[in-house]
């Protein structure tokens, strides 16, 4: 079969749901008979295609073993920074709990939790429910929710022979959609900043590499050692500063931009916890330039360093200003 390309303005459907505390649920139909979805399930050359390679044994107790290519999901993305410290592949085993050949698989995850695949015939085609159960707190439903969802949109191109769709700029956008279903309201920190300069100016510094490992978050008393910067949508950066002789490493990915008047991105602090947060930058034109307003969510749970990062991002629209009023 002919491979076909992905429509461009595919929506973002099928997102996960938590029947319970805990564990999160997802639904989508494909095309064909049970049989052929249960053969990409269960043989490890299919499944490497839309998930993860390795065997398993088809039996009651039988061995999981599961290994993900991340340079083999999307060959035309790069890797997400925080996704390279695998060296480009992660393996995980477990213990099939319950089989029904053809229409139910669940197997161990990890050292507490349990996936369940469940397949039901729908006329000329097939469901496949999958429910992750025994998950620890919202972080982690939704890091999982949301791998399960991109994973489950490759799996659908793979069975109508097109094209895979970008795993890993369709994975930033699944993960703020999960975090509003799933997660907590993010707090938010807002700031502005008028510009004697263009929008486009004032949004081509924010990426231009010349300028971005002198001000994307570095403190007045560190240095950045190391910075990466791939400014596209689904492109990935890190930053590596050195803090009173420490690393600290921030690792982000650009979700949205729309030139000169948009970017949104995310980011996290690995070493510290992998929550990521959300900025939104929106750029206006003004009388005799423009305006930024920034607009940064957090988890609750970190609500108490808002005055530093509030600080942080006004010294930050404080060193794009001396670049760009010049």
């Amino acid at each position: 079969m002919a491979r076909q390309p992905v429509p461009q303005d595919h929506a973002l459907t099928g997102f996960a749901t938590s029947p319970r505390p805990g564990a999160i649920r997802l639904e989508r139909l494909y095309p064909g008979p049970p049989e052929r979805l249960w053969a990409y399930l269960t043989e490890s050359t299919r499944r490497r295609d839309w998930w993860a390679a390795g065997r398993m044994e088809l039996r009651k107790d039988g061995r999981v073993e599961l290994t993900w290519f991340f340079d083999e999901l999307s060959p035309c993305e790069e890797i997400p920074p925080r996704y390279k410290t695998h060296g480009g592949s992660h393996t995980q085993a477990g213990r099939i709990t319950k089989i029904e050949p053809g229409r139910l698989l669940a197997f161990t995850w990890g050292q507490d939790s349990e996936i369940a695949f469940e397949i039901e015939p729908r006329g000329d085609a097939a469901a496949l429910v999958v429910t992750h159960r025994r998950l620890e707190g919202r972080p982690e439903m939704i890091r999982v929710a949301t791998g399960w969802y991109t994973h489950m949109l490759l799996l659908e191109d793979v069975l109508l022979g097109r094209e895979r769709r970008p795993f890993w700029s369709n994975f930033a956008r699944a993960q703020l959609e999960h975090e509003k279903l799933l997660g907590e309201p993010p707090f938010t920190i807002q700031v502005s900043r008028r510009f004697k300069a263009k929008p486009a100016n004032v949004f081509d510094a924010w990426l231009d590499p010349a300028n971005t490992p002198l001000w994307m978050f570095a403190y007045p008393s560190g240095d950045v050692v190391r910075a990466e910067n791939d400014p596209r949508p689904g492109g990935g950066f890190v930053f590596i500063e050195r803090q009173n002789g420490e690393d600290v490493e921030h690792a982000g990915t650009y979700v949205e931009m729309a030139r000169p008047r948009r970017l949104v991105f995310t980011f996290c602090i690995p070493d510290f916890s992998s929550d990521l947060d959300r900025v939104t930058v929106d750029i206006t034109s003004s009388k005799d330039g423009c305006e930024v307003n920034l607009v940064h969510e957090m988890r609750p749970v970190w609500a108490e360093y808002s005055d530093r990062a509030e600080t942080g991002w006004l010294r930050i629209l404080a060193r794009i200003a001396a670049r760009v009023e010049i």
